[in-house]
């Protein structure tokens, strides 16, 4: 039986390999269209169509048997996913930058802790701080 099992050892590490790389690259896919889904607006077409392109190419990969071509296709999602995220953190950043340049709001008498906005349905959502008060 050891003997069975030393002369299986080598199968058993690539079988395991391969499983793991499945498994990654499947949570990895997953995650990439999750991500696309909800950055759906933000993102521009380049990079949506870079995302879409490696989801697709790791898709491919995970028919075959190839563990090799499985790991090289997600370290290419993961770069092309960095990239966005790094484009949403950067257009956040600007977004910023911008608020705090332009000038508060002038209306007279106006609470400045509350925010109105429309919200993704377009009904009204409002941001206000609030605290509580013990009723002793």
């Amino acid at each position: 039986m050891v003997s069975e099992a030393k002369q299986f050892e080598e199968d058993d590490k690539k079988r395991k390999e391969e499983v793991e790389a499945r498994n990654i690259a499947d949570s990895l896919v997953y995650n990439a269209e999750k991500t696309k889904t909800d950055l759906a607006g933000k993102l521009n077409p380049e990079l949506t169509d870079k995302v879409n392109a490696a989801i697709v190419a790791v898709k491919a990969a995970l028919e075959g048997k190839d563990s090799a071509r499985i790991k090289a296709e997600t370290e290419k999602l993961q770069k092309v996913l960095g990239e966005a995220g790094s484009a949403i953190y950067e257009s956040a950043q600007k977004n910023a930058q911008q608020q705090q340049a332009e000038p508060q709001g002038s209306a007279a008498g106006s609470d400045q802790s509350r925010q109105e906005s429309t919200g993704p349905g377009g009904e009204k959502v409002v941001d206000a701080d609030f605290q509580v008060k013990d009723e002793k």
